[in-house]
């Protein structure tokens, strides 16, 4: 089986568009592509570990591209296994249960905790719960192991778990906004014994070992989601009939993505000669480093990048008290002339001395400002 995971369809705020399509769509859809032959030619079935769309509420032309893609699926004889992620959750699941009106006999939706065997290996398959779900199993239970565990005390239990979540110690953030919450954690010392673990949410491709149980695994998304994710090895995780996996790295194309540092704290020039084999064809995050915000010209750096590429963020950072802070944060702290102006307005003196006071220590103040500046 070919396993896969957080397509975030529906996610465009970080693309370019390229032949009048989105570059993280267009980028998806190839992936899928690739993986619906490599599926149709070992004849195995796709499984994906959670978070098809990006949100609850996908537009209608993005749920079209996934429903043709399954269209395809069942042409080719391939069948697809879906678990929703918590980007797919709601009370009744309403992205994925919309499939259940297709008439696609090769699509099986789990939405719940299932014992099946695809292509010959017994697997525990695990979605996303919704949070309601989650609080009645750690009431009753006192953790989603346990559950499992109480629920399939069987002689033997698969040694396959795929699920969406990510193991209990694991220290994950992104910038996606989540529909439904965080994922579930997977307490690993918890569950049934097992020799392989395949978990979604985490976008990134990692590999670690259990002592006394097995592999735990994530396939990553197909496509960049975040810019966390820069030269992230992108691909999907084979198993075999035996239970043995691989990481295998896909062959179509996909957008770059560049994070460039911009450092103005000890130059006040930016060697745009080297802006064309940073930003040829990619997506951009720039961060710029400033002794203050005046020095940073926003729109002359975007437009350099953008004549060979696309700035998607733009974040500066400036050096405030001898400490480096996003301009946001500085700007809400209060500046020199605001604590001036509150500390003369909390004196006794007449309204005269006080704005006389404040004229002159505004000018002080610019002038120690400039010469810490120029030093």
């Amino acid at each position: 089986m070919i396993v896969i995971a957080d397509l975030h369809l529906g996610k465009i705020s970080d693309s370019i568009i390229t032949n009048n399509q989105y570059s993280q769509i267009a980028d998806t859809e190839a992936r899928l592509d690739e993986l619906l032959k490599v599926a149709a030619e070992i004849e195995e079935t796709i499984v994906i570990a959670g978070d098809v769309f990006n949100k609850v509420n996908p537009p209608t032309w993005v749920i079209g591209v996934f429903f043709d893609w399954l269209g395809c699926c069942k042409d080719a004889g391939v069948k697809v296994v879906i678990l929703p992620g918590n980007h797919d959750g709601s009370v009744n699941w309403v992205n994925i249960g919309m499939l259940t009106g297709l008439n696609l006999d090769n699509v099986l939706i789990v939405t719940d905790i299932t014992d099946i065997i695809i292509d010959d290996v017994p697997v525990m398959l695990v979605p996303h719960l919704p949070l309601a779900i989650q609080e009645n199993i750690y009431e009753t239970h006192g953790g989603l192991g346990e559950y499992i565990t109480l629920r399939y005390a069987i002689e033997k239990r698969p040694d396959v778990l795929i699920g969406h979540g990510m193991p209990k110690g694991m220290d994950y953030k992104n910038d996606i906004f989540f529909e439904a919450g965080e994922a579930l954690t997977f307490d690993l010392d918890a569950f049934p014994k097992f020799k392989l673990m395949v978990l979604g949410h985490v976008h990134k491709h990692y590999h670690m070992i259990k002592k006394g149980k097995g592999d735990i695994v994530s396939p990553g998304s197909p496509t960049y989601v975040t810019f966390d994710e820069v030269d992230d090895f992108k691909g999907y995780i084979h198993i075999d009939e035996t239970g043995a996996w691989e990481h295998v790295e896909y062959q179509s194309a996909i957008t770059p993505y560049r994070y460039v540092e911009i450092d103005l704290l000890q130059k006040d020039d930016i060697d745009f000669s080297l802006i064309e084999n940073i930003a040829k064809g990619a997506i951009v995050k720039i961060k710029v480093l400033a002794r203050n915000s005046l020095q940073v010209d926003e729109v002359a750096i975007r437009k350099e990048f953008n004549k060979h590429g696309y700035v998607s963020r733009f974040e500066v950072s400036i050096d405030w008290m001898g400490q480096r802070a996003d301009v946001k944060t500085v700007l809400s702290e209060d500046s020199y002339e605001d604590l001036l102006r509150k500390h003369v307005g909390s004196t006794k003196e007449s309204s005269r001395i006080k704005k006389l006071a404040i004229e002159i220590g505004n000018q002080i103040i610019q002038g120690v400002l400039e010469h810490v500046e120029n030093n």
